[in-house]
């Protein structure tokens, strides 16, 4: 049957939308690659790969085919007949259909690899112990996979620094020729004859536990190394079951163990990890953090949410949704690059690696990670989670482009948003009747709407409105941050000729709005504030809600428009851009258009945020006119920046 099979499909011909499919989406793919390049056609059956079989080795993939069409559709034909073949079919068993298990194919064009080869995020001779398994040769990984050659194999530590436990390297016969060409060894080999560097080493083995971690159990990954590796394939490691340590050894492992932190903290994720200490604070770069260290924080910070991904585990000394404890002292208690291991569960902080915790975790089964329940969630999270609406300045910024859920909240947030910048404008007939003007010791013309609790009971019904009588915790720290800058910073600055001519380049309704009376807006409640600021020649918008639960509050900061001509205004882009980074915002910046969002912070945090943010709507007022050249920028952003890092150092100490 597997050869008549196969014969039918030799000889069938491809329906003809197909095959202009196919061709479209060839010339589409050569034309990305920029170069001519040969091409995998790799099977992609329907439950391949899957927690329950894997069918490793069951089905056919044609490597080296020729860019052409035609080249393509024969090993296309080659892998839909590998469904058919005898091994294939003795796998699938008896009681399997012709039409189970369908057949799909993926062409992608392939690495030219220097090196090439297969990791496995746990060593399957070794689950038990906190090692990994590399294994390398020279050129493409296919033979390797096959088994045709023998490769490099390298033990390697799984923790950071991923120390290097043992190594067997394979001569090559090219070595072989030329002996005298390479200085011998005191291990009996020839210097640069291994496939793999250190660094190299570490940096696939941090890609293994970056994988590990994304898919929430150990990997087979497939890779190939030209200038950067390439993940080629990565799916689940099928390990023998191991034993956990006996209780009396693990009793007897934590008789003696050193506890550094006992019973400190809450709780925000269960959970074993060991590693080296790595401090960490909202100036830290996500990527430049080690994979798989311990990272212990003052306190949470937006900033610091990517380095969940990459860290074994996250302490902070002020609890928070991104830390696993909020310990007190955490900083002072966890030497920088000490080595511990946590039992969050039990809240302990261990000197040192204790091998019992970390091999019971390694065994442990988490029957969820294997459930159908999360495989239905992992599907359902890809019409969720990402982000293809990112730039609201955009023109392909509409409702029909959205493609996730996150991309319709994303477009219904902005609109909103750009719907409350105008609304005030279309209610100049009826201003009396919606808002309330705001008597400031500044030159700032602010009008305000109460939606509840936003004025103190005692405020009279009518009439203007002053400081003392704002209740809305929001609006009031941003107006004492906009008081505290000097009268003479807020003046507005002159503009010169050239900044005029830029800004006349720039739509009318982005400078003025339509028929905009002049007065700014804030839509107010005791926890809420929705401000709108049309200061000289551009637009704040600040949309805040600050409550006794860090996990609903949020500040959302807008910055755009100015007079002046593109290089400044872009500067002064990047100055705001910069600050807010260091106010613990996630910042997105499109030329002179700013956009920057801070999370989960307490009270006390928010508080201090908002009123910094008033400091720089009013710093920044006309900076853009004021700045001359770069010199004048580095000024403006260190004499900001300078007061920021004070004001966290004493937060610190």
């Amino acid at each position: 049957h597997s050869e008549r099979i196969a014969g039918s499909l030799r000889q069938a011909r491809f329906p003809e939308q197909l095959v202009a499919a196919v061709q479209d989406e060839l010339a589409q793919l050569l034309k990305r690659a920029g170069v001519v390049v040969s091409l995998a056609v790799r099977s992609s059956g329907m439950g391949e790969d899957a927690a329950t079989r894997s069918f490793a080795g069951q089905f056919h993939s044609v490597l080296e085919v020729r860019p052409e069409l035609s080249s393509v559709l024969d090993a296309y034909r080659q892998v839909i007949g590998s469904r058919f073949s005898v091994a294939a079919l003795e796998y699938l068993g008896p009681k399997a259909g012709s039409r189970d298990i369908p057949m799909a194919a993926g062409v992608q064009p392939m690495v030219r690899s220097r090196v090439a080869g297969v990791t496995y995020s746990r060593d399957p001779e070794a689950p038990e112990k906190n090692q990994l398994l590399i294994t390398s040769l020279r050129g493409a990984a296919h033979d390797l996979v096959s088994g045709h050659r023998q490769a490099d194999r390298f033990v390697m530590n799984r923790a950071w620094p991923f120390t290097p436990l043992t190594s067997e390297i394979v001569m090559p016969d090219s070595f072989l020729a030329a002996r005298e060409a390479f200085d011998l060894l005191p291990s009996d080999l020839r210097r640069g004859s291994a496939t793999l560097m250190p660094k190299e080493l570490a940096r696939l083995a941090e890609q293994a536990l970056l994988l590990e971690k994304t898919f929430g159990e150990p990997q087979d990954i497939e890779w190939a190394l030209a200038d950067e590796p390439v993940i080629l394939q990565s799916r689940p490691l099928s390990l023998p079951a191991k034993p956990p340590p006996p209780p009396g050894e693990l009793a007897a492992e934590l008789a003696v163990a050193i506890p550094l932190m006992s019973g400190k903290g809450q709780v925000a994720h269960l959970g074993i990890a060991a590693g080296r200490v790595v401090h960490v604070d909202q100036n830290t770069d996500p990527e430049q953090f080690p994979v798989g260290a311990i990272a212990v924080a003052r306190f949470p910070s937006p900033q610091l949410s990517p380095i969940v991904w990459r860290a074994a585990a996250i302490i902070t000394e002020i609890g928070g949704p991104t830390g696993h404890l909020g310990t007190g002292d955490a900083t002072r208690l966890l030497a920088e690059g000490a080595e511990v291991t946590v039992d969050v569960e039990n809240k302990q902080v261990y000197q040192g690696i204790i091998a019992g915790l970390v091999r019971l975790h390694g065994v442990e089964e988490d029957d969820y990670r294997t459930s159908q329940e999360l495989r239905i969630l992992r599907r359902i999270l890809r019409w969720v989670a990402p982000i293809t609406l990112a730039d609201p300045t955009s023109v392909d910024f509409k409702a029909e482009n959205c493609q996730t859920f996150h991309d319709i909240l994303r477009f219904a947030h902005e609109k909103a948003i750009d719907a409350l910048i105008h609304f005030y404008a279309g209610q100049s007939g009826s201003q009396e009747e919606l808002s309330r003007p705001v008597q400031l010791p500044i030159p700032l013309k602010l009008r305000v709407i109460d939606l509840g609790s936003g004025l103190k009971p005692e405020t009279p019904l009518k009439g203007a409105i002053s400081m003392e009588m704002l209740n809305s915790r929001p609006l009031v720290a941003i107006l004492q941050g906009f008081l505290k800058e000097d009268q003479t910073a807020r003046e507005p600055a002159v503009p010169g000729f050239r900044d005029i001519l830029s800004g006349m380049s720039k739509p009318l309704a982005l400078l003025t709005g339509p028929a905009y009376p002049g007065d700014n807006l804030g839509i107010i409640a005791e926890h809420y504030c929705n401000l709108c600021l049309r200061l000289g020649y551009h637009l704040n918008v600040v949309d805040a809600y600050m409550s006794s639960d860090p996990d609903n509050n949020y500040i959302y900061f807008r910055f755009a428009g100015g007079m002046a001509e593109k290089a400044k205004r872009e500067w002064r882009a990047r100055l705001i851009s910069a600050i807010l980074s260091g106010l613990y915002f996630k910042v997105e910046r499109t030329g002179d258009l700013v956009i920057a969002k801070a999370r989960n912070l307490d009270i006390p945090r928010m508080e201090r945020v908002l009123v910094r943010l008033g400091e720089l709507i009013s710093f920044t007022r006309q900076l853009d006119v004021r700045m001359r050249d770069e010199a004048a920028i580095e000024e403006f952003f260190q004499r900001f920046l300078v007061s920021i890092k004070q004001e966290q150092a004493g937060e610190e100490g």
